[in-house]
């Protein structure tokens, strides 16, 4: 997919570019725009992403998701629609930030369960079945 041209950018996004080390001739010639996106050390797709390219936030990752699978079970365990294997399917599915994984990590279950309750498509990633 061609890039939008350098005058086309709205001049917030310009400025964002710069700020992150993208210069116009830089943009203009096709150079990388990651790192200035604030995607220096992590994927812009969680979805789909190179391990081996991410190692550290691979790590990270899987730590973090590991601890929330026990933070559902934890959370819904009881309920007899609980269902391990389409929880992780679910968390694999609608990747979350790893903030956000962390905000679940900490939040009591009112909070997690109100967030669900409240915003489903954002919060698809907590799901259970």
């Amino acid at each position: 997919m061609a890039r939008k041209g350098w005058q086309s950018l709205s001049p917030e996004y310009r400025q964002r570019l710069e700020k992150g080390g993208v210069s116009r001739s830089d943009y203009e010639a096709g150079g990388s725009i990651q790192k200035a996106r604030g995607h220096g050390e992590t994927p812009e797709k969680p979805r789909s992403y190179d391990p081996a390219k991410y190692q550290k936030y691979h790590t990270e990752r899987t730590r973090l998701e590991a601890q929330l699978e026990g933070r559902k079970r934890q959370l819904y365990g009881n309920s007899a629609r609980w269902d391990a294997s389409s929880s992780a399917r679910n968390i694999r599915n609608y990747p979350a930030s790893l903030a956000q994984i962390r905000w679940a990590m900490s939040a009591d279950d009112d909070e997690l369960l109100d967030a669900i309750r409240e915003s489903p498509g954002d919060y698809a990633w907590l799901g259970y079945h």
